[in-house]
């Protein structure tokens, strides 16, 4: 039997079979993939905003990153700050007893400041990573020199013993913020609790008790000003923390909308995908009709 087709249908039908198989088959990469897209060509009207996006995104990883360490370092200055505050209270205790009852075998005043001392210097030569955090820029040094030399006059404070320069340690957080959180060794209550420390073991020494009169009046005046150390790494910290929030919403933010344009929607996909199923069955069974039309179906 002559099979009689409509040309122009049949080629409509198919050109429509095409199209749905080529779709159904970039919705199933999409899906499979979990990308709109293998490649920027595929977004090409979204490409340029992705990329910006993408830029903006590695901009805020790269502050985070810093804020994160200087959060670790905040946080090993704070402790080592703790450890010297108690350090400096228990010498002023020492103190008070050797001075009230005097230089004795009681009070082993240059053991218990040496020891004190020992403590003092390895809080300030605390490092992180490698990098000394007390010193300034000078971050491959030991800021405090171990021995501690003696001062040049007992009871005048002074930084003898300090290897470190004036420079204080500083981030950058953002485009616009700057924060300057070293805490440099030689500061003048550091200066008093060493040159206390120092006086409180010549004390001993030599058995002097108003050279431990003169160590107790230095440590009560660095008890003081520690105080005001610990104050401004807390005020530092908690402006960290918020900066840190912030640059965390921030990156969500660009996640989200990197994720808009790049990864699939995976429940509207697979509707569309069932849909241009249906649609590619029926377009199927349409050719097939027409491929199977004879002249007798023609002229009906």
């Amino acid at each position: 039997m002559i099979r009689v087709t409509n040309y122009a249908q049949m080629n409509r039908s198919l050109n429509n079979v095409m199209e749905v198989q080529a779709r159904t088959y970039a919705t199933n990469t999409q899906i499979s993939s979990g990308k709109v897209a293998q490649n920027y060509a595929g977004i090409a009207g979204d490409s340029e905003k992705t990329l910006n996006l993408r830029s903006e995104a590695t901009r805020i990883d790269n502050y985070l990153s810093n804020a994160k360490d200087v959060d670790r370092r905040l946080t090993l200055i704070d402790q080592s700050l703790s450890a010297i505050g108690d350090a400096a209270s228990s010498l002023r205790t020492l103190l008070m007893q050797a001075t009230t009852s005097g230089l004795s075998d009681a009070v082993p005043l240059e053991q218990e400041a040496q020891g004190l001392l020992d403590t003092v210097t390895g809080a300030l030569n605390v490092s992180e990573d490698g990098r000394y955090l007390f010193g300034g820029s000078r971050t491959d040094t030991k800021p405090v020199t171990v021995p501690v030399p003696d001062p040049a006059i007992w009871g005048d404070p002074d930084a003898s013993y300090y290897a470190g320069d004036e420079v204080e340690l500083s981030a950058r957080l953002d485009d616009q913020i700057t924060m300057d959180y070293g805490i440099n060794a030689d500061r003048p209550g550091f200066q008093q609790l060493i040159g206390s420390l120092k006086a409180a073991i010549e004390a001993g020494q030599i058995g002097s008790t108003a050279m431990a009169e003169t160590a107790l009046t230095m440590v009560n005046d660095a008890i003081a000003t520690l105080a005001d150390y610990r104050a401004e790494v807390g005020t530092n910290q908690a402006r960290l923390d918020s900066i840190i929030t912030g640059h965390e919403d921030r990156k969500v933010t660009q996640e989200e909308a990197i994720s808009a344009i790049e990864n699939t929607d995976i429940p509207s996909a697979t509707v569309r995908m069932s849909n241009d199923q249906t649609i590619l069955d029926a377009s199927y069974m349409m050719v097939s009709q027409i491929n199977r039309m004879s002249l007798a179906d023609y002229l009906k």
